[in-house]
C-alpha cells in the first residue's frame, strides 16, 4: 500500500514498472496507483532511444556489481517504450543533478505539492 502520508518518498527500482501484472495479486493496483499519482516522476537518461540506451548501459556497469553490458542492453531496450508510455512527468537525468532536482521541484511546486519555501530553497 502507499504511504499516506504527505511528505512520503517512495523510490522503486526501474523494473518494477516492467512486471507482469499477474506477478502478485495487489500488482496492479499498487501500480496503477502509482503512475496516476501527481508526485510519480519517470526518470531516464534521456528520451531519444539510443542515447538512454548507451547511458544506461554506461551507468550500470559502473556499479561494483559485476553486470553484463550485454545484459544490460538487452533489459533497456525492451524496458524503454514502456517507461516512456507511463502516464508520468518523464524527467531526463543526463544533466547535472541540481537541475534534476529543480525539475521537480518546480513541477511539485506548480502542482500544489510542496510549499512555496521548498521550492526557492532549492534554487538558491
Amino acid at each position: 500500500m502507499l504511504p499516506t502520508a504527505s511528505r512520503a518518498v517512495v523510490a522503486l527500482s526501474s523494473g518494477f514498472m516492467t512486471y507482469d501484472p499477474d506477478v502478485h495479486r495487489e500488482y496492479r493496483a499498487l501500480r496503477h496507483a502509482i503512475v496516476n499519482a501527481p508526485t510519480t516522476f519517470a526518470l531516464l537518461p534521456s528520451v531519444d532511444f539510443e542515447t538512454c540506451v548507451a547511458e544506461i548501459v554506461r551507468r550500470q556497469t559502473a556499479r561494483p556489481f559485476g553486470l553484463v553490458p550485454s545484459r544490460e542492453e538487452t533489459k533497456i531496450r525492451q524496458r524503454f517504450h514502456i517507461y516512456l508510455g507511463l502516464p508520468t512527468v518523464k524527467v531526463t537525468t543526463l544533466r547535472p543533478p541540481e537541475a534534476v532536482a529543480l525539475e521537480i521541484a518546480g513541477w511539485l511546486h506548480s502542482q500544489g505539492c510542496v510549499e512555496s519555501q521548498a521550492h526557492h530553497n532549492l534554487k538558491r
